[in-house]
């Protein structure tokens, strides 16, 4: 009889069927998905649209504390933006000098 070890260690168990499995299986992502990249072109439309909704609504507010907590609101959104295209670059390899060229030219 196996000791608990052995058992664990597979000792006595049928040939092949010892040790860790071959293969993990990982749960596929989106078909084509981009990291960095929203899962649904619709996700990066509704982000820019609400940009440049809070962009319109600050150019219209007048008072300034409604404007404060707008521009805090468009903060939130241009980094979420912007963590979006830092983790697109990382994925594609940008570098700085190409991130440089990306800034000037937009």
């Amino acid at each position: 009889m196996a000791s608990p070890l052995e058992a664990l260690l597979g000792a006595g168990a049928p040939a092949g069927t010892a040790g860790p499995p071959q293969q993990i299986a990982v749960p596929a992502g989106p078909a084509g998905a981009i990291p960095g990249q929203p899962d649904t072109p619709e996700a990066a439309e509704a982000l820019q649209n609400a940009i440049d909704a809070l962009d319109a609504y600050m150019r219209a507010e007048r008072d300034p504390q409604d404007r404060a907590v707008a521009a805090k609101c468009l903060a939130q959104l241009h980094g979420l933006m912007g963590g979006r295209q830092k983790e697109a670059d990382a994925a594609m390899g940008t570098s700085p000098a190409l991130k440089f060229v990306r800034r000037t030219l937009s």
